[in-house]
């Protein structure tokens, strides 16, 4: 049986900046690959005209066509308003039903030990709510059946997650060579079109690749992707 793996995302266009090398190169290895995106998208693409109601389907068809580049087996979607994510309980169940639904063995997502609030993206007030309730629903809940016990009618069976993966961490202990990837990586982020203009899509695909460059020099690759991983034995 091969592995599987969820992603976690507050928006689309998160998990291809983060992993979509990582993604790229698992899912050629065979592993099972999910996206889980919490926001609809309806508050992105401050450089365009579209309607809250427009950017929805386009953000979502974007992200779409993303993961098709990467081999992703399925786009999960919250739909959730942006800017309006919160570390609440009802989050966490979402999250929980994602987790029981696909059974992943390894999880990535945003670091929820990320606080020096030195910088804006890594802050975003969704990215934080995603981090907390990520790490939130692995453990202890997905695992629990006293937890969300109306999952269990759903026919949901409590999961373990063996490991979870941070990404935008400042302390990595994991790097992943994506020297054969990268490429798939800028197509995946010229896939967000609503976000970027053309030049704008240049300067993103210098910073990434810069970015993957530095992160794969202490280890001696040309490109790589940096994570903390943690993992749950018991």
């Amino acid at each position: 049986m091969s592995e599987i793996i969820l992603v976690v995302g507050a928006h689309a266009d998160d998990v291809d900046f983060s992993t979509s090398g990582t993604m790229s190169k698992w899912a050629k290895e065979g592993k099972e690959i999910h996206y889980l995106i919490c926001t609809n998208g309806d508050k992105g693409g401050t450089q365009n005209e579209h309607t809250p109601e427009e950017l929805v389907e386009i953000r979502k068809g974007e992200q779409i066509a993303a993961a098709n580049i990467v081999g992703v087996k399925e786009v999960h979607f919250l739909g959730r308003g942006d800017g309006e994510l919160m570390p609440d309980m009802k989050l966490r169940e979402d999250i929980v039903r994602v987790i029981r639904q696909v059974k992943p063995d390894k999880m990535f997502s945003f670091d929820p030990a990320n606080q020096s609030f030195d910088g804006f993206h890594l802050f975003h007030p969704d990215h934080r709510a995603v981090a907390i309730s990520v790490f939130d629903a692995i453990y202890p809940a997905a695992k629990n059946r006293l937890y969300f016990p109306h999952l269990l009618e759903e026919g949901l069976e409590p999961h373990k997650v063996n490991e979870l993966y941070f990404y935008g961490t400042k302390e990595p202990n994991i790097w992943i060579d994506i020297s054969d990837t990268i490429d798939q990586k800028i197509a995946c982020l010229r896939e967000h079109k609503s976000q970027f203009s053309d030049m704008r899509a240049e300067m993103i695909e210098q910073f990434v690749r810069q970015r993957c460059m530095d992160a794969g020099k202490e280890k001696g690759l040309e490109y790589a992707e940096a994570f903390r991983m943690i993992s749950f034995p018991f």
